[in-house]
């Protein structure tokens, strides 16, 4: 048996998950974007600063509390192919915020 597979012989995974890191400014949220069907989760107001030509729909996030409503309005939208985060950062600060509130973080809150 042969190791060498033809075109036809190949399975392509239907969703990858990417993590794209970076300096400020260098394209992630552009590049980002440019995925199928994009819809972005905007944790830092990002969107604004990209090209309008380059600008997706997004859903602006406030809370961790928003964050649950925000994934089931694009689910029930089922146009969009793509979730991209911007920025993970921010997103976990509002994940400690909503565990710690104002202090610091610990072990134990974890």
């Amino acid at each position: 048996m042969s190791l060498i597979k033809k075109p036809a012989e190949l399975t392509a995974k239907e969703t990858i998950a990417a993590l794209i890191y970076g300096q400020p400014g260098v394209g992630k949220t552009t590049l980002a974007c440019s995925a199928p069907s994009p819809v972005v989760i905007d944790f830092d107001g990002g969107m604004g600063r990209l090209r309008v030509i380059d600008q997706r729909d997004s859903v602006p996030v406030q809370s961790w509390d928003d964050v649950f409503t925000v994934l089931q309005e694009i689910a029930d939208a089922g146009c969009y192919k793509t979730v991209v985060i911007d920025t993970a950062s921010k997103m976990v600060d509002l994940i400690i915020t909503k565990i710690c509130g104002n202090q610091n973080p610990t072990i134990q809150k974890w």
